[in-house]
């Protein structure tokens, strides 16, 4: 036998091997094993047969949900113009139409998978079709398009004063119909998961705006987002009020004052920001929150990646606020995450990476501190392990502090170089320079790499090395 694929996926033409001689001859119209090698593995448990006369078009039909059949046709007599029509969700080739002669002299088989509708006209004087269904007929699954329907457009070979069809066939569905069907039951779907996800609980990304906010949202569509202008987080009753109203289940704090510098001088908006607010955050009635840190609760005066046990010792005012929310959520939560991470950076927002990129377009030289050492970190690997780990698995026992960043080590100026390099910025030169040649208001860390280990083994997490993480979010910038 040979199997002819069409152009509509699934769709498949079946020629058998004819012997013949004197006496006429033999072929095989189906053969199991065959028919399983060639990706037709459906089991036929009902045969059918009609005959028709010249200009008679049957179709065109189908059965719909679980009822859906699947057909092996072929003519016994005469000659007809067999019609197949994509009806499947989702499908590339959704509403094209494929046509194929099948008759007694070609002896030709026409496999037709489920989510189609067939239908054929009579091309001889009259012809027998017979056909195999790999599912029984039920009538109250049946459904039917008009032969005629102008948004498929058949030509089926028949003149239109020779057309003979049953009542029940012109009076048949519209193929819109079938398109319409479709978007309700779509709706319908929509409308359930919103109704799942509205009982067990919403989820609130705050500081939805900035970098790992925005890579956050985008794998939960879902989600409510806010930002400082659609939720105060420093103001306790209408955090509560938030929670409540919507039906908050878990929140991911991505909210902070990030002006490591400028907290020097705005102590008060800080605290509210990053001391306080998780407070609020943690005590609001929500079930599950998880709380973004940073390296900068540790002093940097070590040598080796700090675990999630190691003594806290910030020495600036971002980095004692931020401890402060920390411990905050710690006691309050109830199921909770807090992930310290590190030299945060995407393609959203002002970030060093683009501060870089922009200084290398634009300038020969670029200088850079090369005694600070610690981890960058893409904030699209940490959003992925957040909402596709940290989230599925996040329950009272393995509550608690946890570390992430992209493997590896490096001092700002090994950064610095590594995004020229990448970038293409070949003409730019990076200069090493001491943190004592850019004095800051607020010191930083000079060793504030983390240990990873616990978030790995707790939630399955592999982390690409920072070089590589740096690729992938340069392939989206560019």
């Amino acid at each position: 036998m040979k199997f002819i694929k069409t152009d509509i996926e699934g769709v498949i033409i079946v020629e058998p091997c004819i012997f013949e001689d004197k006496r006429g001859y033999f072929f095989e119209s189906y053969n199991e094993k065959e028919f399983f090698g060639n990706g037709i593995s459906n089991k036929f448990i009902q045969d059918n047969q009609s005959k028709s006369i010249y200009g008679v078009i049957r179709g065109l039909h189908c059965q719909l949900g679980e009822h859906a059949q699947a057909k092996l046709v072929r003519v016994l007599k005469g000659k007809v113009l067999d019609v197949v029509v994509d009806i499947r969700k989702g499908s590339k080739t959704f509403g094209k139409h494929l046509s194929v002669e099948l008759s007694a002299e070609n002896n030709r088989q026409l496999f037709i998978p489920r989510g189609f509708l067939h239908g054929f006209s009579t091309l001889s004087e009259n012809a027998i079709f017979a056909y195999k269904c790999d599912n029984l007929y039920c009538k109250s699954s049946e459904f039917g398009v008009q032969y005629d329907d102008p948004d498929i457009g058949i030509d089926w070979k028949i003149p239109l004063d020779k057309v003979i069809t049953s009542e029940k066939d012109k009076i048949s569905h519209k193929f819109q119909d079938v398109m319409d069907m479709y978007e309700n039951e779509e709706k319908e779907e929509k409308s359930e998961i919103k109704k799942k996800e509205k009982e067990k609980g919403m989820i609130l990304i705050t500081g939805g705006n900035g970098q790992l906010g925005t890579e956050i949202s985008k794998l939960l569509p879902d989600a409510l987002v806010t930002g400082k202008e659609d939720l105060d987080i420093t103001d306790e009753k209408a955090v509560a009020h938030f929670v409540k109203s919507h039906n908050i289940n878990t929140i991911i704090n991505c909210a902070a004052y990030t002006a490591v510098d400028a907290a020097e001088d705005n102590v008060q908006l800080a605290t509210k920001v990053n001391g306080e607010a998780p407070l609020y955050l943690a005590k609001s009635g929500a079930k599950k929150i998880i709380h973004l840190s940073t390296d900068y609760v540790f002093a940097g005066k070590g040598y080796k990646p700090y675990t999630t046990e190691d003594e806290t010792n910030p020495i600036s005012v971002y980095g004692k606020t931020k401890l402060m929310g920390e411990r905050a959520v710690c006691e309050n939560a109830s199921i909770y995450a807090v992930i310290r991470t590190s030299w945060l950076y995407s393609p959203y927002g002002k970030n060093f990476l683009k501060t870089m990129i922009e200084l290398g377009k634009n300038n020969g030289n670029v200088n850079v501190v090369c005694d600070q050492i610690g981890t960058p970190t893409f904030a699209g690997d940490l959003a992925e392990a957040i909402v596709k780990n940290i989230l599925p698995q996040l329950n009272k026992e393995n509550s608690g502090i946890y570390h992430f960043s992209n493997e590896g080590a490096c001092s700002w100026y090994d950064f610095s170089v590594e995004i020229m390099d990448q970038f293409g910025l070949k003409d730019c030169k990076v200069h090493p320079i001491p943190s004592s040649d850019y004095p800051t208001k607020a010191e930083r860390p000079y060793y504030s790499v983390l240990d990873k280990s616990k978030i790995k083994e707790t939630f399955g997490i592999e982390i690409s090395h920072w070089k590589k993480a740096l690729k992938k979010c340069l392939n989206r910038l560019q």
